[in-house]
C-alpha cells in the first residue's frame, strides 16, 4: 500500500507502509543538502587565490577580488574579511592592525576595505605633485600616459577638461610628435593621444634600426675611458705650457707667438691660442674683433656665453647656494681653482622654437656659460663669422652679440686625485 504525503516544502513523498520509504524524508534530504553546501564551500575555499595587495591602486585591487568573490559565490561578511586579512603582507597588515585584532561586530569587510584604501593610498596632494613634476612618457605610449595622468587626477573632471591638463599632456610628448599634432589642437584629448600613438609607431622603427648598429656597451665604455685618459694627459701638458706662457708674457710685456700657415688664416687670437694650448681666459679688450658669442635666453633672462672650449656648462652660484660647497673643483685658464656648489636643472630656449632642459653646475663665476657638453647634446653649432647659433635639427639660427670689457674664465674639470690615479 502506498501513501502520498505533502510536506510544507510542497514536495510529494511516496511511502510504502509494508516495506520502507521510497523517497528520503525531509530531514534526510535537508541534511544531505547541507552536506553538499559545505562541500561546495570547501571547494570554493580551495579554489580562490587572491592577488598580492597593490599599494599603487588599492581601489582597483578591491575591484579584482570582489569579482572573484562574486564568481565563487562568497557573500559572507566574515569570510571576505578573513580572505583579505590572510592575504596582506606584514607591512600592509601593520597599517590596519587595530581592525585585524579587534574587528567590528558588523560590516567587518567594509570597515577593513575602507581603512586599507584610506591608509595606503597616495594622498591627493602627492598625486598632483607627481602629475606636475614627475610623470614622464618614458617607454609608454601617449595613450597610456594620458590614462595614468587621469588616474592621478582622480574624479576631478574639471581638471581633466581644463586647458592646463591638455598643456601638461602635450609637454610630455616628444618635440617631433608635438609638431605633427599642432593641427589637431581642437580635437578631444583621447583622440590626440591615439594620433600620437600612430605617429610614434612610425618614428620608433627608425630608432630601433639605428640602435642595432650601436657598439657593445662595454666596448664603448672602455673606449670612453681610454679617451678620457688621453685627454687628461694632454690637459696636464697644456697646463704646464700655459704656466710657462703666463710667466713669459708678464716678463716680456707682449706676446711672442711663432706664426704658422694656420696662424695666417683670418681667425681671432683667442681661437689660435685655444687650438694650440686648450682652454684660456677670455678677456674683452679694446679690439673690435671679438670672437665671443653671447646669447640672452628669453625664458630665464640669463645672458649666456656660448663657449665651445668649456667642457662643462655653468651658472653663477647665489648667496644661498654657497652654503653647500662641493669637492669638485673647476680650473680657470690662469690655473686658479673655481669652487662649485652642486647642480641645478634649468629649462632654456636661447631664442629657439624648442626648449632645452639641462643640469648646470653652480660655480663661483660671474658669467653663465653654455659649454661643449650642452652644444653636443642638442646639436647646436656656433657660427662665429656670422655671430649666430645654429640648430642642426631645425636649421633655425639665433643671432648673438658681443660684449666688451667682460672677463670670462673658460673652464675644464680640474685634475683631482681621482684622475691622478688614472695617470699613475
Amino acid at each position: 500500500m502506498y501513501i502520498f504525503r505533502l510536506y510544507p516544502d510542497c514536495i510529494v513523498y511516496v511511502v510504502n507502509i509494508n516495506k520502507r520509504v521510497l523517497c528520503p524524508t525531509f530531514g534526510e534530504r535537508h541534511t544531505s543538502s547541507l552536506q553538499t553546501d559545505e562541500k561546495a564551500t570547501d571547494l570554493s575555499t580551495v579554489a580562490i587565490k587572491l592577488p598580492p595587495f597593490w599599494t599603487a591602486d588599492p581601489e582597483l585591487w578591491f575591484h579584482q577580488i570582489e569579482a572573484q568573490f562574486e564568481l565563487k559565490g562568497i557573500t559572507s561578511d566574515k569570510t571576505k574579511f578573513n580572505y583579505i586579512a590572510s592575504s596582506l603582507s606584514g607591512e600592509i597588515a601593520s597599517e590596519v592592525r587595530d581592525l585585524l585584532i579587534s574587528p567590528p561586530k558588523e560590516n567587518m569587510y567594509g570597515a577593513l576595505k575602507k581603512a586599507l584604501i584610506s591608509r595606503t593610498s597616495v594622498s591627493e596632494e602627492q598625486r598632483l605633485q607627481q602629475l606636475l613634476q614627475q610623470e614622464e612618457l618614458g617607454d609608454r605610449k601617449p595613450s597610456q600616459l594620458l590614462r595614468r595622468m587621469k588616474q592621478l587626477v582622480g574624479d576631478k573632471i574639471s581638471i581633466i577638461e581644463s586647458t592646463m591638463f591638455r598643456s601638461l599632456f602635450m609637454q610630455r610628448l616628444p618635440e617631433k610628435i608635438r609638431l605633427v599634432l599642432v593641427a589637431a589642437k581642437e580635437e578631444k584629448l583621447e583622440t590626440i593621444a591615439e594620433m600620437a600613438d600612430k605617429v610614434m609607431e612610425v618614428i620608433t622603427p627608425a630608432s630601433s634600426i639605428a640602435a642595432i648598429g650601436n657598439e657593445n656597451e662595454i666596448d664603448k665604455l672602455q673606449k670612453e675611458v681610454n679617451e678620457l685618459r688621453k685627454k687628461i694627459k694632454r690637459l696636464s701638458i697644456t697646463n704646464a705650457r700655459l704656466r710657462r706662457h703666463s710667466r713669459s708674457r708678464s716678463i716680456g710685456g707682449r706676446n711672442r707667438i711663432q706664426q704658422t700657415d694656420e696662424d695666417q688664416k683670418p681667425t681671432c687670437w683667442y681661437h689660435r691660442r685655444k687650438r694650440n694650448h686648450g682652454s684660456l681666459t677670455a678677456t674683452s679688450g679694446p679690439s673690435s674683433n671679438s670672437c665671443r658669442l653671447f646669447i640672452s635666453d628669453p625664458m630665464t633672462k640669463i645672458n649666456f656665453l656660448i663657449d665651445t672650449g668649456a667642457t662643462v656648462s655653468v651658472i653663477p652660484a647665489k648667496g644661498v647656494d654657497r652654503r653647500y660647497r662641493q669637492e669638485l673643483l673647476l680650473s680657470a685658464a690662469n690655473q686658479s681653482s673655481i669652487a662649485t656648489y652642486g647642480q641645478r636643472s634649468l629649462t632654456i630656449s636661447l631664442g629657439f622654437r624648442r626648449e632645452f632642459k639641462w643640469v648646470f653646475t653652480l660655480a663661483d663665476v660671474k658669467q653663465a656659460i653654455v659649454g661643449a657638453d650642452f652644444l653636443k647634446q642638442f646639436g647646436l653649432v656656433v657660427d662665429l663669422r656670422n655671430r649666430k647659433l645654429v640648430d642642426n635639427t631645425t636649421q633655425i639660427h639665433v643671432a648673438g652679440k658681443t660684449v666688451r670689457d667682460a672677463q670670462i674664465g673658460l673652464m675644464t674639470k680640474l685634475t683631482s686625485s681621482e684622475f691622478d690615479e688614472i695617470l699613475k
